[in-house]
Formats: structure tokens, sequence, C-alpha cells
């Protein structure tokens, strides 16, 4: 029988492979889950940006932020915040932690303990955040894209930056980035204004090529290598427009 309303509630900083096991138990087991992401200041990245990307994993979940000013081993004070969070208490919550059977009796429902061990997802927040790059398959591709290493080439008009690009994604076995810039101005090659341009025309490169940018990120190998950027799109704008 599946719970009415399951409650997971952590910092998830940053979310790996473990808090969506922990998710996905409880959306398995749950009608309705909602997911508390603590925030706590100076924590990089960003309680919100953690949120957005757990959005993103988990569109059937509701993912709420909350201010991390609790103590962390005062179950009824989270207890309570969360019941006010919720409007009601729930009907379960799911942790991997010691906390839960003391959060969850402060509630008065019932604590799901979930891979306590780290049996089934070998990995935590604190050895990601040591080395993003060394347990980069615990990270699902939200999170490589914020955590992916970016290199930029940078270079005037036939002076190999694309070859190069090229060279060290082939090298280094990952993705790069094209320059979205190549692409349209060929575009408009045969147009009868093909010289004339327009800062709203940089504007739309710039936002394309960064949009490029971070869809490879998600999908890359630790390292990106992007074939110029909006930077260089910047300058382009100031030698065509003056400003």
């Amino acid at each position: 029988m599946k719970f009415s309303h399951g409650v997971v509630i952590g910092k998830f900083y940053p979310p790996h492979k473990g808090h969506e096991y922990l998710i996905e138990t409880a959306l398995q087991e749950s009608d309705c889950v909602t997911v508390i992401v603590c925030d706590r200041e100076g924590q990089i990245p960003h309680a919100t940006l953690r949120a957005g990307w757990l959005r993103q994993r988990f569109p059937n979940a509701e993912i709420v932020v909350t201010v991390d000013d609790l103590p962390d081993d005062d179950s009824i004070a989270w207890a309570k915040r969360t019941i006010e969070i919720l409007g009601h208490a729930p009907d379960a919550v799911f942790t991997s932690e010691a906390y839960g059977d003391p959060y969850a009796e402060a509630m008065g429902c019932k604590h799901v303990c979930v891979d306590q061990a780290r049996g089934t997802v070998p990995i935590s927040g604190t050895r990601i955040r040591e080395n993003p790059l060394t347990h980069w398959e615990f990270l699902s591709p939200a999170v490589r894209g914020y955590y992916a290493k970016r290199i930029v080439i940078l270079g005037a008009e036939s002076t190999g930056t694309t070859t190069l690009a090229k060279d060290l994604a082939k090298h280094y076995e990952t993705t790069w980035v094209p320059e979205y810039g190549r692409v349209y101005s060929e575009g408009k090659l045969f147009d009868t204004n093909a010289t004339v341009w327009t800062t709203e025309e940089f504007s739309h490169i710039a936002t394309a090529q960064n949009s490029m940018e971070n869809a490879l990120a998600e999908v890359c190998h630790k390292v990106l290598i992007c074939d110029t950027d909006a930077f260089a799109t910047s300058v382009w704008h100031e030698r065509y427009m003056g400003s």
C-alpha cells in the first residue's frame, strides 16, 4: 500500500545518484512526494540551483527550499518546520540518515530508511565536493554541466581555432562546442544585406552559443572544449557596431 504523502529532506549539496535513489524510492512508495532542500548561507552551488536540478530530474515531485537555520540534531524543530511547509504531517519520511527515526517520530509518521550504509550507491556529497571530476559517474547531466571544466579556444578568423577545438576534444575523448556565429553568418551569406549587422543579431548569436555550450556540457566527459564563447561575440559586436 502506498503512502499518501512522502517527504525527503536534505541539503543535496550537490545532488547525486544516492539522492536520486532516495527520491525515486519515495516516488515509488508514495502518491505525492515533497523534497525539501535546505539553504545554508555560503554554500556553493546555491540551494536555488540545486533545487532547479532536482526539478529537472524529478518533475513529478514538489521541490521546495527552506532556510537551513536550525540545529542539525534538533529533530523536533525540523519536524515543526516540515509541518509548516506542508501544512500537515506527512505519512512517511524517506532518509538515509540516523536522524530519520527521531525526525519521523516527532511528526508521528513512518520512517523509511533507504541505503543508510551506502551499499547501493557508494557516494556522499562531501566526497563529490572534494573532487567532482573523480566521482563523475555519480552525477546527473545537469550537475555534470555545472562542474565540467570549460576550455575556450579564442582567436581571429582562419587561425585554426576549430581544428584545435576538434583535436583537443578527440584527444580528451569529450565533446566540443562549434561556433554558432559562423553558421549564422554563412547562412546569410547570399542575402542582399549580408554585410549589414544589428545588435539583436549579436544578442541572438551569444544566446545560442551559451545554450549550445550548456547543453553539451551536460554530456561531456569532465572537460568541454569550446570553439569561441559569448565574450568573443561581444568583441565582434564592438567591431561591427562600434560599441
